[in-house]
């Protein structure tokens, strides 16, 4: 899910997107780095459902704006904090 939540952060930065777009990347950014959720994250299983959903949500009204370039930006991310076994299966 990091992926995804990297796509919307570089979405949310992106000069090019309309700003509408970019100002409904923050709530669901927002929503996920927040500690009070629906669902407590500290909750067995269905603790990250609520995170998924709303991510998922933003990932599908911003899907027009995820460019090559995005997902690259992501990928590089997530390859300098986890190293690059982490990106083998995305997409």
């Amino acid at each position: 899910m990091l992926y995804e939540v990297l796509q919307l952060f570089y979405v949310a930065q992106n000069p090019n997107v309309p700003m509408k777009i970019r100002a409904a990347m923050v709530a669901p950014l927002g929503y996920f780095i927040s500690p009070v959720d629906l669902t407590p994250d500290i909750t067995p299983i269905v603790g990250y459902s609520d995170d998924t959903a709303v991510i998922a949500m933003a990932i599908a009204f911003a899907h027009a704006y995820i460019t090559d370039d995005i997902r690259q930006k992501a990928k590089d991310k997530l390859r300098a904090l986890f190293g690059d076994g982490i990106v083998t299966n995305l997409d």
